[in-house]
């Protein structure tokens, strides 16, 4: 009986509990419910606060390349092309649109120029162009003169690497779209791609072509422009060359004269040899400072005495100087001024190249009050240089007969370096011959991809050689000394 009790005791407090609980939760979940319901009348009434609107807020596929085809900074307008599709949309732009290098910093509106890829990185919502950038998924080589072009294929090989040409590629020149047949073998290029492809050719420094009219007198003779091109004169004769400002001379058989003249882009300039001709035969007062005592001196094969200043016609002359113990020197001269002075220095016979030392000397009496005679170390192929001009300078450039061997010139010269080095070097001394090397190497290197300022490539591989043969010693010596600091 007693145990019947405690248990209906038990039940009516376990009840009494359970109803407790349930109020109590039932009170819990009407507060919450009533404070969410207060929070969002709250918000109802409260004005809807605006998020900061950036300038630009449609982004774009991050993948999608564009090629710049115009860039009008003047009306705010940039056309581009889609690499996709070959679509071309025209975009606004304003000042507050931002425009980025491929590092992410900002850049000028008119970095931006025809030719150069780049991606759209947002768009504002007017459709206006909100952000445009570079980026280093895309290449460009600028300044590209060792290049060969090949329309038939479809390519262009730079620096000995292939490139294809893309469907929808374009050619830009002055700001304009061209054709591929409007790129020269001279002119300068910017090209633009990715990977192997090729999107974009800009004609950087474009040509010219100079026409020849009345040659008869002149036919045979030379015609030279600055210190770098000479051919000798045909038959109403043109020539194709890089856009600038040229002097132009023209000398035989003792008639000629200079002046200046303009080569522009994709237009001939005529030139009248009448107007040229002058008053003639005319001659040339010439001295001849030869750096070897002894040393002969042979023009058109045969001997002179050079002791005293002498008188040529206006014309083309063969120069020949012969010294024992030093290299042959032979050269072209173009004769067309009253007056100069060619200075002439010999290297040792080692199978050194004379051209650089004697160009350099020729340079240094071109500033001489004798106004004498200028050198260029390009020179030509035809082996030709010239003496003077209507301002009483000469100049005598062109390449040495015989002996181009560029490993015999790059021997040549690793041989002299090492002479002029001393047996109790400082290592310091070493360190400097072994960062020398390595500037050069890379010199070298960039004239191989670009062309550098030559066409004379065996003059550029021999440089390599040279580069790589000075690296290769002054590691030599440092290793050595290494080995003594050991012993």
């Amino acid at each position: 009986m007693k145990k019947q009790f405690l248990n209906i005791i038990f039940l009516i407090t376990a009840t009494l509990l359970m109803t407790s609980c349930g109020m109590s939760r039932q009170s819990s979940l009407t507060k919450q419910e009533s404070t969410k319901k207060a929070v969002q009348a709250n918000t109802a009434n409260q004005p809807v606060q605006e998020e900061e609107q950036s300038t630009a807020d449609i982004p774009d596929a991050k993948d999608t390349y564009y090629l710049i085809v115009k860039n009008d900074t003047v009306n705010y307008q940039i056309t581009l092309m889609n690499l996709t599709n070959a679509e071309e949309i025209c975009y606004e732009y304003t000042d507050g649109t931002e425009f980025f290098d491929k590092y992410g910093n900002y850049a000028m509106s008119s970095e931006f120029s025809e030719g150069n890829l780049a991606v759209i990185k947002r768009m504002n919502s007017n459709d206006t162009l909100g952000a445009i950038a570079f980026t280093d998924d895309t290449w460009d080589y600028e300044d590209v003169r060792n290049y060969a072009v090949s329309a038939e294929k479809d390519r262009i090989d730079i620096a000995g690497t292939g490139y294809q040409f893309d469907t929808f590629m374009k050619v830009f020149s002055d700001g304009e779209q061209t054709g591929i047949s409007s790129i020269g073998e001279s002119d300068v290029l910017n090209v633009y791609g990715i990977g192997r492809k090729v999107y974009a050719i800009v004609i950087k420094t474009g040509h010219g072509t100079l026409a020849l009219t009345n040659t008869d007198l002149f036919e045979g003779g030379w015609v030279n422009l600055g210190t770098k091109v000479y051919a000798t004169i045909t038959k109403d004769m043109t020539m194709e060359l890089p856009e600038g400002v040229y002097e132009f001379s023209v000398a035989n058989d003792g008639y000629g004269d200079s002046g200046e003249i303009r080569i522009r882009r994709d237009k001939t300039t005529t030139i009248d040899l009448n107007d040229y001709k002058g008053e003639g035969p005319k001659l040339c007062r010439v001295t001849f400072d030869v750096g070897v005592k002894g040393a002969v001196l042979t023009i058109n094969g045969k001997k002179i005495s050079y002791a005293k200043p002498m008188e040529l016609k206006y014309g083309v002359y063969t120069l020949g100087v012969y010294a024992q113990g030093y290299d042959e020197w032979k050269k072209q001269l173009v004769v067309n001024s009253p007056k100069a002075k060619i200075e002439i220095l010999l290297s040792e016979d080692t199978g050194a190249q004379t051209d650089e030392s004697s160009q350099n000397s020729l340079a240094d009496s071109g500033s001489s009050s004798n106004a004498g005679a200028s050198g260029s170390k390009n020179g030509s192929t035809d082996n030709n240089g010239t003496a003077g001009n209507s301002n009483n300078t000469g100049t005598a450039s062109g390449q040495t007969s015989g002996k181009r061997l560029a490993g015999s010139r790059a021997g040549s010269r690793a041989g002299s370096h090492t002479r002029s080095q001393s047996s109790d070097s400082s290592d310091n001394s070493k360190s400097a011959d072994s960062a020398l090397a390595n500037a050069a190497l890379g010199s070298s290197l960039a004239n191989i991809i670009t062309g550098g300022d030559s066409t004379d490539y065996l003059d550029t591989l021999s440089d390599l050689v040279d580069s790589l043969d000075r690296l290769n010693r002054s590691s030599s010596d440092s290793d050595s000394t290494s080995q003594q600091t050991d012993r």
